[in-house]
C-alpha cells in the first residue's frame, strides 16, 4: 500500500471520526435544549397558581451559575454547577451564534400588536398616565446623576449621555406582556385600574421602544465602526429610514393581497406565512448591515407592518406562543451562562448575589428610579382624572412591572461596557423583585373588588318595576345558546316589556395558547383573544344575539363581555368554583341543569307548550324562585303551575317539639324562624292573589310528613313538567327538608336542587337552582377564580 493510499485512509477516517462526533454534538444538544424548554414549562406550570409571572418561573429555572469551587451565584439556592459543566460547552455554539439575536422575534412581535399612529392621536387619559410616568422616571434619573456616576455606589461605567438616557428610557417602560397577562388572570380587566394599566403599559412600551431604536442610531457605538464608515454613519440612518417608510406602504398591499387569497374560515396557505417571515428576516439581515442593532430592527419591522388583518393575527398569535415556549426560557439561559465568576470579581466566599458588596446601594438607586418614579408621575395623572388614592398607588405599581425587555436593556449595557458588573445584577434583581410585588399589588386590588361592601338589596324579588334588569350569563360556546336564551325569552315577558338587558359572557378557556394571543382589548375590554378558533366561536355567539336582538323586536339590549380564565382539573373543582359563585356573586344567581329545555325548532326558540314548576317550601330563596315564576307566568307560550309543600299532621307535631327544645336553647334562632315563615306567608299571600287567582298561574297545594315524602311527589311531578324552578334554600330549617343534606351529592344546590339536579332523578325534566344574594353575608373564599366586579 503506497504512502499516497494510507494518507487518504487516515484522512477518511478522521473524517469520520469528526463527523460522528460532531453528529453526537448536536444531538446532545439538541436533547439539552428540550430538556431546558421542558423543565421551564414544568416550574411555570406549578408557580402559576400563585400567580407567579412566567418571567420569574424562566429566572429561576436559568440560575446563575459562577465558575469556584462548589460555589454558586443563584436566585434561588441550588448548587447546579455540574448543570453548567455539562450545557456550558455544547450550548456554548448555538448561544454563541444566536443568542444575541433571538430577541429579535420578541420585539418583532411587540412591534406587530402596536399600532404606531396612536402616537399622533389625542392621548386620553391612558395616554397621559403613560406619558406622566415615563417624564417623571426621566425626571428623577436627572435628580440621581451625581449619584449614577459615583465612582463607588454609581450605575454607569461611563459617564455619557447615551447612558443616562438609555437608562431612564428603558426603566419608563413596562413589562406589558408580562403585564396584560397578569392583569388576565386576576381578573382585572373589569376594573378601572386593570383596563388602565393594560392600555398605558403598552403605550409606554411602544413609546421607550420607539426612543430606544432612535437612540440606537443616535448614540452608535464609534468602535463598532472604522474610520472610513464614521462619515458614512448619517447615510445608513436614513437608509433605514427610508426602508421603514417602504415597507410601511408596501407591507399594507402585500397583507391585503394575502388576506384576499385566504378568505375567513380557511387556514392561511402555509406558503404565504413562510414568505412573509423570509422577507421579515432579509430586513433585519439589511438593517443589521446598516449598522443598527439586529433586535431593534426587529421592532422597527414590526411597527411598520400593519396590526389590523388575518395574516398579522396569525403571525401574533404563533409568534407569541413560540416565545414563550422555546424563545425566551432560552434567552434567559444566555444571559446566566454568561456570567461568569472571574468576570465579577467576587470573593470565593459570597455564596448568593444579594450578599455582594454594594449591590444594596445600587439596588435601591434602580427601585427608586424605576419604581418609585412610575408610581409618583402615575399617582399625580390618575388624581387629576378622579381616581382614589389606593387605586392610583396600585395603578403605579402595575405599571412599574418590569419583564424580558428591561432584561435585554440590562444585557446589552453590560456587554457594551455602560454599566459595571454589580450594576448588571443590581438590575436584575430590582427586575425579580418588581416582578414578584406587582401580582400582590393586583390581588390586592382584586380582593379589595369582590369584598366591597353591597348593602342593596339585589335580588329580583326587590326589582322596582319599570326600571332596567339586568341578567349575566356564562357561555362557554354556541351549544350554550339555547338553553340560556329560552330563559331570557321566558322571562322578558314582563309588563314593563322592554327594559332588559342581557350581558352575555364568553367564557374562554386561559390556555398556553391562548395566553400567547392576549392583546389590547378595544371599549371596555382590556384585553382581547385573537386566536382564530376563539374569534370563529365568538363570531357565531354574535351572529346568534344578534338575530335574537332582531326578533325580540329590539325589546331586548344585548352587551358581550369577556371573561378569561384556566378550566384545569375542572372535573374536580367545578363544584368549588360553583360555591364561589354562590357566595360571591352580587346579584341573584341560577344554575341551569338542562336535559332538552331550551332546543330550537325551525331555527327559532320555542316556548309552545312548555310545561313549567315552581317548588316551594319556603325561605329567601324559595320566595326569589317564586319571583322568577312571577316574570314567566306573562308569557303567553307557558303554562306554569307552582306546588306548595306544607307539613302534615305529624310533620308540624314534630314541629312544634323541637321549637320548644330550641326556644330554650336559643331563643334568637326561634324568632328568627318564625320572623321567616311570617314572610313566606304574605309573599305567597301576595303572589296568590295577583297570579292564582285569575288563573294566571296553576296552583297544587301538597303535605308530607319528611324528606322522604317530599323526594317521592317531585318525582311523580317529574313526567309532567319539562322544568323544574327550586330555591337553593339557604338557612332554611325545615322539617320538610330533614336528612336530606345527609346523602346529597351536591350540596352546594341545596337539598331539593340536589335532587332535581340528579341524574337518577329524570332525564328529560331540566332544572333551575336560585339562589338570591344576601348583602349582610360575608364569606371568606380561598379560590377567587370567576368572582365577577
Amino acid at each position: 500500500m503506497s504512502t499516497t493510499q494510507q494518507g487518504q485512509i487516515i484522512f477518511e477516517q478522521t473524517c469520520m471520526r469528526a463527523g460522528v462526533l460532531l453528529s453526537t454534538s448536536y444531538e446532545s444538544m439538541a436533547s439539552q435544549i428540550i430538556f431546558i424548554i421542558l423543565f421551564g414549562k414544568l416550574l411555570h406550570t406549578a408557580l402559576r397558581r400563585l400567580y407567579i409571572p412566567r418571567l420569574l418561573s424562566d429566572i429561576f429555572h436559568a440560575k446563575f451559575v459562577q465558575e469556584g469551587k462548589k460555589t454558586q451565584v443563584a436566585i434561588v439556592i441550588a448548587k447546579v454547577q455540574y448543570i453548567r459543566d455539562i450545557f456550558q460547552v455544547r450550548l456554548g455554539l448555538f448561544f454563541g451564534r444566536f443568542g444575541n439575536s433571538m430577541f429579535s422575534i420578541y420585539f418583532f412581535a411587540l412591534g406587530l400588536e402596536m399600532d404606531p399612529f396612536a402616537v399622533f392621536d389625542p392621548p386620553g387619559k391612558d395616554g397621559y398616565i403613560a406619558y406622566a410616568g415615563m417624564i417623571s422616571t426621566l425626571a428623577i434619573t436627572a435628580i440621581c446623576q451625581k449619584a449614577l456616576v459615583n465612582n463607588k455606589v454609581g450605575l454607569f461605567a461611563e459617564n455619557s449621555v447615551r447612558a443616562n438616557l438609555g437608562l431612564g428610557t428603558a426603566l419608563a417602560a413596562t413589562g406589558s406582556p408580562l403585564l396584560t397577562r397578569l392583569i388576565t388572570e386576576l381578573k382585572l380587566s373589569k376594573t378601572a385600574a386593570g383596563q388602565a394599566a393594560v392600555r398605558a403599559g403598552i403605550f409606554s412600551d411602544m413609546i421607550a421602544t420607539s426612543l430606544m431604536c432612535i437612540g440606537n442610531l443616535i448614540f452608535h457605538d464609534d468602535s463598532m465602526l472604522s474610520d472610513s464608515e464614521q462619515w458614512k454613519h448619517p447615510f445608513y440612518v436614513a437608509g433605514i429610514v427610508a426602508e421603514i417608510i417602504t415597507l410601511m406602504v408596501v407591507s399594507q398591499w402585500v397583507l391585503n393581497k394575502i388576506n384576499e387569497h385566504n378568505p375567513e374560515g380557511r387556514p392561511i396557505k402555509g406558503i404565504y406565512i413562510t414568505g412573509l417571515v423570509v422577507a421579515v428576516l432579509f430586513v433585519c439581515f439589511l438593517d443589521e448591515r446598516l449598522h443598527m442593532d439586529v433586535n431593534l430592527a426587529g421592532f422597527m419591522v414590526g411597527l411598520a407592518l400593519p396590526r389590523e388583518g388575518r395574516v398579522s393575527r396569525v403571525l401574533i398569535n404563533n409568534l407569541n406562543f413560540f416565545l414563550n415556549s422555546v424563545i425566551l426560557p432560552l434567552y434567559l439561559v444566555n444571559v446566566c451562562l454568561s456570567i461568569r465568576h472571574s468576570e465579577l470579581h467576587m470573593n470565593p466566599k459570597v455564596n448568593l448575589v444579594i450578599n455582594m458588596p454594594l449591590l444594596w446601594p445600587k439596588l435601591l438607586i434602580s427601585i427608586a428610579i424605576g419604581t418609585v418614579g412610575k408610581i409618583l408621575g402615575t399617582v399625580m395623572t390618575a388624581r387629576f382624572y378622579g381616581m382614589k388614592w389606593l387605586d392610583s398607588v396600585a395603578l403605579g405599581q402595575l405599571l412599574s412591572i418590569k419583564g424580558y425587555y428591561h432584561i435585554f436593556c440590562a444585557y446589552e449595557a453590560w456587554n457594551h461596557l455602560i454599566i459595571n458588573d454589580t450594576t448588571f445584577l443590581a438590575l436584575l434583581c430590582m427586575i425579580v423583585i418588581t416582578s414578584a410585588i406587582t401580582p400582590l399589588v393586583g390581588y390586592g386590588i382584586a380582593a379589595w373588588a369582590r369584598r366591597k361592601a353591597r348593602s342593596q338589596l339585589m335580588g329580583l324579588q326587590f326589582h322596582k318595576s319599570g326600571t332596567e334588569l339586568r341578567i349575566m350569563m356564562g357561555l362557554q360556546g354556541p351549544q350554550n345558546l339555547p338553553i340560556a336564551l329560552t330563559l331570557v325569552e321566558a322571562i322578558r315577558w314582563t309588563k314593563e316589556s322592554g327594559n332588559l338587558t342581557l350581558y352575555a359572557i364568553d367564557m374562554i378557556e386561559l390556555t398556553e395558547r391562548a395566553a400567547a394571543t392576549l392583546v389590547k382589548g378595544e371599549g371596555s375590554e382590556a384585553v382581547e383573544v385573537t386566536d382564530e378558533e376563539v374569534m370563529d366561536m365568538r363570531n357565531q355567539i354574535g351572529e346568534a344575539l344578534e338575530a335574537f336582538q332582531q326578533e325580540s323586536n329590539d325589546g331586548i339590549k344585548v352587551r358581550r363581555l369577556l371573561a378569561i380564565s384556566s378550566f384545569e382539573y375542572m372535573d374536580r373543582d367545578i363544584c368549588i368554583c360553583a360555591e364561589d359563585v354562590l357566595q360571591h356573586a352580587p346579584c341573584t344567581v341560577g344554575i341551569m341543569v338542562d336535559r332538552g329545555f331550551g332546543h330550537i325548532n325551525q331555527g327559532s326558540l320555542s316556548l309552545v307548550g312548555k310545561n313549567i314548576v315552581v317548588v316551594f317550601i319556603g325561605g329567601w330563596d324559595d320566595r326569589e324562585a317564586l319571583t322568577v315564576a312571577s316574570h314567566m307566568s306573562q308569557h303567553p307560550a307557558i303554562k306554569l303551575t307552582v306546588v306548595r309543600f306544607l307539613p302534615d299532621v305529624v310533620a308540624r307535631a314534630r314541629d312544634n317539639v323541637r321549637s320548644k327544645m330550641s326556644l330554650n336553647l336559643n331563643q334568637s334562632f326561634t324568632s328568627h324562624e318564625e320572623l321567616q315563615m311570617q314572610a313566606d306567608d304574605e309573599f305567597f299571600a301576595e303572589f296568590y292573589k295577583q297570579h292564582i287567582a285569575n288563573k294566571e298561574v296553576g296552583y297544587v297545594e301538597k303535605h308530607v310528613a319528611d324528606g322522604a315524602e317530599l323526594v317521592m311527589e317531585l318525582r311523580a311531578l317529574e313526567s309532567q313538567y319539562e322544568l323544574f324552578v327550586v330555591g337553593k334554600g339557604r338557612d332554611r330549617k325545615s322539617i320538610l327538608t330533614d336528612g336530606l343534606d345527609d346523602w346529597a351529592e351536591c350540596p352546594e344546590l341545596g337539598p331539593v336542587g340536589d335532587v332535581v339536579a340528579s341524574s337518577e332523578f329524570s332525564t328529560t325534566a331540566s332544572a333551575l337552582i336560585i339562589q338570591q344574594y344576601d348583602a349582610r353575608k360575608h364569606y371568606n373564599v380561598i379560590d377567587e377564580e370567576f368572582m365577577p366586579f
